[in-house]
């Protein structure tokens, strides 16, 4: 506010608090309010898929990159719930790792570590949050890293990725969604 508005907004002010008690105040605009800490997906997902022994193509998951409106990205592997929780003919066991993989710097990464189908972990993995500018980036990767193990005593590991999201952009950026299939 410059000096020539001050005075007569001041006098303004002293008069109307000396003719009726009333307040005058003067206030920088406020800001709108940040939003609550809640994760919501930024990305389209990747898919993990199953072949059972049986030949049947069978959804495992899929993984998701989050962002909680607070600064923080996290990877979330969701587990398929007829996966999860039934038997598969010809299948013996399977785990994920889910992986918050930086776009721009490949040394900057959080990881869930593995997590084994109807663990208590419950139906979703995640990674541990990171900052979106962490290492320098503003651009984040979903990648999951499936494992499964067949009756035959052979294992297969298949990888997805959810698109990019850029965080300075708002935008997905590079190339789409890399979908998985394990299969002997």
């Amino acid at each position: 506010m410059t000096a020539r508005l001050r005075k007569p907004i001041a006098m303004a002010a002293a008069a109307l608090a000396l003719a009726g008690g009333a307040t005058v105040t003067t206030s920088v605009a406020a800001h709108a309010a940040p939003r609550s800490c809640v994760w919501t997906s930024e990305s389209t997902d990747g898919t993990e898929s199953v072949r059972d022994g049986n030949g049947t193509v069978v959804v495992a998951g899929w993984i998701d990159q989050q962002y909680d409106y607070c600064g923080n990205t996290r990877a979330v592997f969701v587990w398929n719930n007829a996966f999860r929780t039934t038997g598969h003919p010809g299948i013996t066991g399977a785990w994920v790792r889910a992986i918050n993989q930086s776009y721009d710097n490949l040394g900057t990464w959080s990881d869930s570590g593995r997590t084994p189908v109807g663990s208590l972990a419950g139906p979703a993995v995640a990674t541990a949050s990171i900052g979106v500018h962490a290492g320098g980036t503003d651009s984040w990767t979903g990648e999951s890293i499936l494992h499964i193990t067949y009756a035959n005593g052979q294992a297969r590991d298949c990888v997805a990725w959810s698109t990019t999201h850029d965080y300075h952009t708002g935008g997905t950026i590079a190339g789409g969604v890399r979908n998985g299939t394990c299969q002997l």
